[in-house]
Formats: C-alpha cells, structure tokens, sequence
C-alpha cells in the first residue's frame, strides 16, 4: 500500500476515536447517561479492532514475501546437499514404437 494512503487511513483513525472520546467525555458534562458512555466505548472498540485488522492485513503481503525468500533459500539449501534431482528422459527410439492410436 503507499505510505501516503497509509497515513491518510491512519490519521482518520486517530481522527475517529478522538471524537469518540471526545463524545465521552461530553456525556460527563452533560449528566451520566450510561448508555450513552456505553455505545461510545462500544464504537470505541469497533473503530480499534478495525485499525488492528486494517494493520494485520496489510503486514500479510510482507510475511508471505518473506516466507517465500525463507523457503527459497531452504530448497536452495537443499539442493546443494542433495544434489540436482533425477530426471527421467526417454531417447527417440522409445518413442517411435508407442503405438499410434
């Protein structure tokens, strides 16, 4: 994802829960109204768990480059222990006297 895009996303989050508390914090001023508190808090967490899933997804790319690279330079690794596997190769002769169907 580009950076910039990435930052916009950020700062909108940040944006989103600084009104939420922001709203919080007002519904003290104005009288304890608990439900109120509670549907705050309630978007509070929404707009949290949405950023934590917003940042795992967005690290997935990178683990899965890495697992790649990772499990290249295994099978790298391997080869030179091991060697260059058998390959069957079947001479012209073998094949002339497949019948025809």
């Amino acid at each position: 994802m580009n950076p910039i895009r990435r930052e916009l996303l950020n700062g909108l989050f940040v944006l989103v829960v600084a009104s939420l508390l922001s709203a919080a914090l007002a519904a003290f001023q104005l009288g304890f109204n608990v439900q109120l508190f509670v549907w705050i808090v309630i978007g509070i967490g929404i707009a949290v768990s949405g950023y934590v899933v917003f940042e795992f997804l967005l690290s997935a790319e990178d683990r899965e480059l890495r697992f790649m690279a990772s499990t290249e330079e295994r099978e790298k690794q391997s080869l030179k222990r091991v060697g260059t596997p058998a390959r069957l190769a079947m001479n012209a002769a073998q094949k002339t006297r497949l019948p025809m169907l």
